[in-house]
């Protein structure tokens, strides 16, 4: 054993480790997963006060771990670490955790809340990386045929298919495309036969459930956006400028459409993040320059559309 024992910094300073380095011996943890999920950790010590020492050290670290100011945003962690009680059992101090006591529902809580904070960040790099992919395809339509990617149309102006299937060459499905007739409706006889093949980068996690074919990656449409009405063709008219402009989001399940067809998300200029697909409090959308970035919801509603219109002369900052 070490005679002299390490001084802790911080919070814990004032507590004296000397026991557990004097009289602690040998450590043994034993992690059960069936029939019951269970955590044991002893300390075995050189005598039944030097036990009862290290057990006495354990609890204050736990205590004093669990008070500190950076738990009180990780309330279940918090929690966790407050309940690691130990007690001396002979010449070992031992701690324990048994499923379905009520020490164990701490960790239950903290592992849910790792579990829900990993989906998340999964969920959300996800997206980001999928719009990514959307964006430089529009980039590369663009660097070749000088216009950004809109609907199909036919000779009297009616939207046959949706401005996706232009961007079907650059992102590897040029067969696809080739299959498709561009002088019919997306649901023609021909064409719904390929409706419902599922575009990973078309597959958003807010999709997660829906039937093979839907997407909610769908451009804002209102009066003054960049693909609503009137909307903007060319990147010089993009007055507010590129990494201020909005133009591609994620929408709720409720607002999917299949990916061939041309629709999109009409925004409402009172309520203008209504059907966006937020997760924690943010929602990840596409900005003309090809950057994406987690907008929050509880921005105000004018941000909002300042951040959809591309030439109202109003630049947001939302970092």
């Amino acid at each position: 054993a070490l005679e002299t024992a390490p001084r802790l910094p911080g919070p814990f300073a004032g507590i004296d480790l000397g026991p557990l380095f004097r009289d602690g011996r040998t450590a043994r943890a034993d992690l059960t997963i069936a029939p019951q999920l269970s955590l044991n950790i002893a300390v075995d010590a050189a005598s039944a006060d030097g036990a009862a020492a290290i057990a006495s050290i354990m609890n204050r670290l736990a205590k004093t771990a669990s008070e500190m100011p950076e738990m009180a945003s990780q309330p279940e962690f918090g929690k966790l670490v407050g309940s690691l009680t130990w007690k001396s059992e002979g010449n070992a101090a031992v701690f324990s955790m048994v499923e379905g006591t009520p020490e164990f529902q701490p960790l239950i809580g903290a592992m849910n809340e790792a579990v829900a904070a990993a989906r998340v960040a999964a969920a959300r790099s996800a997206s980001s990386n999928n719009q990514k992919q959307l964006m430089l395809a529009l980039h590369n339509y663009y660097d070749t045929y000088r216009k950004f990617p809109d609907d199909i149309v036919d000779a009297n102006g009616k939207p046959l298919l949706s401005w996706r299937v232009r961007l079907l060459p650059y992102i590897e499905q040029q067969a696809l495309y080739n299959n498709l007739k561009l002088d019919e409706p997306w649901d023609s006889e021909h064409n719904r036969q390929f409706s419902e093949t599922m575009i990973r980068v078309f597959r958003g996690p807010s999709a997660e459930g829906l039937p093979p074919g839907m997407t909610t990656y769908l451009r804002p449409i209102a009066e003054g956006t960049l693909f609503g009405p009137k909307g903007a063709t060319d990147f010089r008219e993009v007055l507010d400028g590129t990494s201020n402009t909005i133009a591609l989001v994620e929408a709720t399940a409720e607002h999917a459409v299949p990916w061939m067809k041309p629709a999109d998300l009409a925004i409402d200029p009172q309520d203008p993040a209504a059907g966006l697909f937020f997760s924690q409090g943010a929602s990840s959308v596409a900005f003309l320059d090809g950057s994406v970035r987690a907008v929050a919801q509880a921005i105000d509603k004018r941000m909002w559309m300042h951040l959809f219109m591309h030439a109202d002369g109003n630049v947001v900052n939302i970092d």
